[in-house]
């Protein structure tokens, strides 16, 4: 993520504002059109919920993204099922709820199982601007130009208030006690974040067992930070990846037990297909008849 937009109701920490007065978020399609065809890499596309709508119940985030990670943020809202925030590298809330990273995958539902994050408090923009705070020299930026910033705001504080002073103009603001900021756990707090040897020790296998961070990244958790070293992650995270891997670990499966009678008939009625499927592979295959010559 670049930036955040003005009429966004979860701004991510750290990042500027841009104004976002021409976008018609209240219809989708036309806001789907917008830019489209104006310019080199300029798309448009109305994504609607899995459930259908447009707005979720919580609210709604407005960023400006970068080309290369739109594709990733298009999965992981249709097909993620598990929020509509993330924050900390994977962390994500489902408006009530805030959960790790996908590391266990629920092979009868095909996605991933949600796993809390125990002792999790949600910051609001109430919470953060409790004291008055001013916008002092805070704008918002325009999008063309805009390059954006390698490192977070250091007076991201000011950059909120011009955000809050933004939002009560609005016709229907969301309180600011709606308004999530940040996930406080002690799960992605810095002092605890582990490097590349850290998962590997989780996992009782050697560093260089581990999946090449360039080619084989998804088969890690997302990174929580980013250090002098490299990729700092999550312990809790870690785990979960080496618990869904017994036959690396040695360690019980994190697997969900898949207790609900219909979890149960699919995974039967897959097994069965796998099987037939296999059995079919290894039957000897008839040579085919050579077509008569007219």
């Amino acid at each position: 993520m670049a930036a955040n937009r003005l009429r966004t109701g979860h701004p991510v920490p750290g990042l500027p504002f841009t104004d976002d007065e021409r976008l018609p978020l209240d219809h989708p399609d036309a806001s789907g059109r917008t830019g489209r065809d104006q310019g080199e890499g300029l798309r448009g596309r109305t994504d609607p919920l899995p459930g259908g709508g447009w707005v979720p119940d919580h609210g709604r985030t407005v960023v400006l993204i970068t080309d290369g990670s739109g594709g990733g943020l298009h999965h992981d809202r249709l097909y993620g099922h598990t929020g509509v925030l993330y924050r900390h590298g994977g962390y994500r809330c489902d408006g009530t709820t805030w959960h790790r990273p996908g590391m266990v995958f629920d092979g009868a539902y095909e996605r991933y199982a949600v796993r809390p994050v125990q002792d999790a408090h949600t910051v609001t923009a109430a919470d953060l601007l409790v004291h008055p705070a001013g916008p002092g020299r805070a704008q918002a930026a325009a999008v063309a130009g805009f390059n954006g910033h390698q490192t977070a705001l250091p007076d991201w504080r000011a950059h909120l208030a011009l955000w809050a002073g933004h939002r009560r103009r609005a016709a229907d603001p969301r309180p600011l006690e709606e308004c999530a900021v940040d996930l406080k756990a002690p799960e992605p707090e810095p002092s605890r974040l582990v490097d590349r040897a850290g998962p590997a020790k989780i996992a009782n296998m050697p560093e260089e067992e581990l999946p090449h961070p360039r080619y084989a990244h998804r088969d890690l958790p997302e990174p929580q930070a980013r250090g002098a070293g490299g990729p700092l992650r999550s312990p809790s995270a870690a785990r979960d990846r080496a618990t869904s891997r017994p036959a690396h670990t040695g360690l019980p499966t994190g697997r969900p037990a898949h207790r609900n009678p219909y979890a149960r008939s699919v995974l039967r009625v897959r097994g069965r297909r796998t099987f037939a499927l296999q059995t079919d592979a290894r039957r000897p295959r008839p040579m085919p008849t050579p077509a008569r010559p007219r």
